[in-house]
């Protein structure tokens, strides 16, 4: 009797262990957070500087227009 007790704990116990192993899902993560840096643009400078320089050939035309 003492065999079969024996036989039976052990039986239960190997069964039972993979069962609370864990979850067969995968795993959820936060997704990672990637920033980037931002750069100053001359961009923004040529067309300023375009602007500019259209602006004032556009008063030169007018003043010498009159």
């Amino acid at each position: 009797m003492k065999k079969f007790a024996l036989a039976a704990t052990a039986a239960i116990t190997l069964t039972a262990a993979p069962l609370h192993a864990g979850n067969v899902q995968a795993p959820v993560m936060e997704p990672a957070v990637i920033e980037a840096e931002t750069a100053s643009s001359s961009a923004n400078q040529a067309e300023m500087v375009a602007v500019t320089l259209t602006a004032l050939i556009f008063v030169t035309a007018l003043v010498t227009a009159y």
